[in-house]
């Protein structure tokens, strides 16, 4: 197998197959004019480093140059990214109020800033682990969103036992079946929600629950795909 994986004019070549990877370097040099870097280290501010244990990534530089340009480089350390007690959504929307921040955004960021200038080289760590499970965990909270009231939800999906997705189950499986590893066991997804663990362990089936229902729509219509 090879891969091409293109992200507007940057491109990683990746697969098992080094005889046809080099052959497709060759074929893409005829077409366009592109520049072999090598083993791939830098990606769209990723910094990529191999060992023995296996692959990590990690943001460092890209960290400490945004440290800079704030003026954070002296700012005192946070140990985490947000108070456990927040008043705002998820960290992950800060940049929905760029436009009409107030006091509250800004505050928020700084300590993101604190947080990432204490561990600028926090990443992530991809080995063998001898399976190819994929599982996902999610917390569901109802009505969290003080902005809006709406419910919000937390997703983390791990492959092999690496963290690789946020979210997207059905695309996880879809992506693997394509790189020709097609999933021989079930997908494991692992939920803190109090009504559907009491649902899953009641002997009685309760049509009438709204879960059971929107599930029972969308398992009908991935079905029919």
């Amino acid at each position: 197998m090879a891969a091409l994986i293109v992200y507007v004019d940057d491109i990683i070549i990746t697969g098992d197959w080094n005889s046809k990877i080099q052959r497709l370097k060759r074929f893409l040099a005829t077409q366009f004019e592109v520049k072999d870097l090598g083993p791939l280290r830098y990606f769209l501010g990723i910094e990529v480093d191999r060992s023995n244990q296996g692959i990590f990534i990690s943001q460092r530089k890209y960290v400490l140059n945004l440290l800079k340009d704030t003026g954070k480089l002296g700012a005192k350390l946070a140990d985490s990214p947000i108070d456990v007690n927040h008043r705002l959504r998820d960290l992950g929307v800060l940049s929905q109020f760029m436009h009409a921040p107030k006091a509250t955004h800004l505050e928020a960021t700084h300590i993101v800033l604190r947080y990432l200038k204490k561990f600028p080289g926090i990443g992530l760590l991809f080995g063998k682990h001898g399976h190819m499970r994929v599982e996902v965990y999610t917390d569901a909270d109802w009505v969290g969103s003080v902005d809006d009231k709406k419910s919000t939800s937390g997703y983390c999906a791990f492959v092999g036992g690496n963290l690789v997705t946020w979210r997207k189950l059905l695309w996880i499986k879809n992506l693997l079946g394509e790189l020709g590893f097609p999933l021989s066991d079930h997908m494991s997804l692992y939920c803190d929600n109090k009504a559907a663990i009491n649902i899953s362990t009641n002997l009685v089936l309760h049509d009438r629950t709204k879960h059971i229902e929107v599930d029972k729509y969308f398992i009908r219509e991935k079905l029919e795909e």
